[in-house]
């Protein structure tokens, strides 16, 4: 179903690491990653 694919499509765009803003990046993937695990767990909810 389509509500699967959402569930499944990653949004975060998978970019090559630049070493002078390497910190910046990862924490910003980590507070995406966090976020998107949130949502995630939001739709799981809404689905049950």
């Amino acid at each position: 179903t389509s509500e699967e694919e959402e569930v499944s499509f990653d949004p975060i765009p998978r970019t090559p690491k630049d070493s002078k803003k390497e910190s910046d990046d990862e924490e910003e993937h980590e507070s995406r990653l966090s976020e998107e695990a949130r949502i995630q767990e939001e739709e799981l909810k809404i689905l049950m």
